[in-house]
């Protein structure tokens, strides 16, 4: 076999290093594109992984959870949008952002794994983050007037977190 001329390899070379640069400048903008899930309102569960964002403001309307994330691998980007209740909690059960996969009756809760929680604005809720998780990171996050800001893990000695990392966040204002 002969080789191929110099000139020629160079030509190859340098037309396949100028498409790769060029596939991994755009490929996160082509990737977001594709694989983001805008939410809109309250009561949304994520039970695949992806790119999920907040597209406004949400507003939790009745007892219960805002955002149930169930899936492995998630990131959640509030896009700096605010998370609160349109009344008073009180004793009420408000989350705005829970992260479990729970399993019928008597069996453990699950971990989810790879979880990213950012940029999100919670206000006046019980729960603001709850996360019984492996490998989660909660970062650029504003808490505000909530009863409790962060909950890792759970009561139960047998459901535990592993691995979550609190990154920038602001906790102000909350009773725990």
């Amino acid at each position: 076999l002969k080789s191929p001329p110099p000139s020629l390899v160079m030509k190859f070379k340098h037309k396949n290093l100028i498409s790769l640069v060029f596939a991994l400048i755009l490929l996160p903008y082509f990737n977001n594109a594709i694989n983001d899930t805008t939410i809109t309102e309250c009561g949304v569960t994520i039970s695949e992984p992806g790119r999920y964002e907040l597209a406004n403001d949400l507003t939790l309307n009745k007892p219960g959870g805002c955002i149930q994330i169930e899936s492995d691998n998630v990131v959640l980007d509030c896009r700096n949008y605010k998370i609160s209740p349109s009344f008073s909690c009180g004793d009420k059960t408000c989350r705005a952002i829970t992260v479990e996969k729970p399993l019928p009756q008597g069996q453990p809760i699950l971990q989810p794994k790879n979880i990213v929680i950012k940029n999100c604005n919670i206000e006046n809720m019980v729960q603001a983050i709850s996360v019984i998780a492996t490998n989660a990171k909660i970062q650029d996050n504003e808490l505000n007037g909530n009863y409790h800001g962060i909950v890792i893990g759970a009561m139960d000695p047998r459901i535990w977190s592993e691995n979550v990392l609190l990154q920038s966040n602001k906790i102000s204002g909350n009773s725990l």
